[in-house]
């Protein structure tokens, strides 16, 4: 996993367990490593705890309350979810800029099946270069 306060990440670098903001474009991206390690499910689905600050993404089945159909990424890296509401819900309770975006990286969890991801770590990416910035948190 990424240290967030140290080191740049290219974010043309999918081979991560990740998922990238922006509330611009009302867009989430799930890198595709990400889906493989929860066994590439055909439908998936988030769950936030916010006292931890952590969301995870896990497999489900199609009838599940909002789940999301795993369809073949546009780009072959990443699978681009629209999902205004609840990009809104994390920018808010997050305090995160809108005008910026964010990338998690996450951990896999295998005893849940789960990918965890530390809400409070996500990391600023700067557009114009393709590299992530220190922490939200510093913005």
């Amino acid at each position: 996993m990424y240290d967030t306060d140290t080191d740049v990440v290219e974010t043309t670098h999918y081979n991560i367990l990740g998922l990238s903001f922006s509330c611009k474009a009302g867009q989430m991206r799930i890198y595709e490593k990400t889906l493989q390690a929860i066994g590439s499910p055909e439908f998936f689905n988030f769950k936030i705890d916010e006292s931890s600050e952590r969301l995870a993404i896990f497999p489900c089945m199609m009838n599940d309350e909002g789940s999301f159909r795993n369809v073949d990424p546009g780009n072959g890296r990443t699978h681009i979810i629209n999902c205004m509401g609840f990009i809104r819900y994390l920018y808010k309770s997050f305090s995160w800029n809108r005008n910026k975006s964010y990338l998690l990286t996450g951990t896999y969890n295998e005893a849940e099946n789960i990918v965890e991801f530390r809400l409070d770590k996500a990391a600023l990416i700067d557009v114009n270069s393709g590299a992530k910035q220190k922490e939200a948190s510093a913005s």
